[in-house]
């Protein structure tokens, strides 16, 4: 009898996991980490995905990954659905890398990286290399994606008032103070 899959009931976390990170790539290594598998599961389950040789490593793309996870979790037999995809195996991807990215960035509004700052209405990044100016624009990217209002609650300033709404909301605040000077 097969060993039954132990990642199987945490599809959900792991596939959450894998939709707000802004890795482009996952190794073996890193799905052993996700997975919380032993090196050799890892590389099995790295022999189920499609993958892309680059070198001597194999990559599991994050969107290939995130429609694996996807199909497992909405598979009435999620393991019946695993073993019947190891039994066809992966392919290899034969094209070109148009993105890389190894690097888990935090996709948190509350948590720029170290080069950027941001304050309402402004934001500078500070940059020695090419490679801090892509990570923060990856992060703006990734916040983007998963949480715009957020963002958008946080950094965006107020809009400006016209003459018009600046009267009327003088005009309340005068209301305002004489009904409460009134009810002292």
């Amino acid at each position: 009898m097969a060993r039954s899959v132990s990642w199987l009931d945490r599809i959900v976390p792991i596939l959450r996991t894998v939709q707000e990170s802004a890795r482009s790539h996952y190794d073996r290594k890193e799905l052993q980490r996700l997975f919380e598998l032993q090196p050799r599961a890892a590389q099995q389950l790295m022999a189920t995905l499609p993958n892309i040789s680059v070198g001597r490593a194999r990559l599991v793309e994050r969107e290939t990954l995130s429609a694996f996870l996807q199909q497992l979790r909405e598979s009435e037999n999620p393991a019946e659905t695993f073993a019947l995809m190891r039994a066809e195996g992966g392919k290899v991807v034969r094209r070109k890398l148009l993105e890389f990215s190894l690097q888990d960035y935090p996709a948190s509004v509350d948590s720029p990286p170290r080069m950027m700052s941001i304050e309402r209405g402004q934001l500078r990044v500070r940059f020695q290399t090419l490679e801090e100016l892509a990570e923060a624009m990856l992060y703006l990217a990734t916040v983007f994606t998963h949480d715009l209002e957020g963002f958008a609650r946080l950094y965006e300033p107020p809009p400006e008032l016209t003459e018009e709404n600046l009267k009327t909301l003088q005009k309340t605040n005068a209301e305002a103070a004489f009904y409460r000077d009134w009810q002292g």
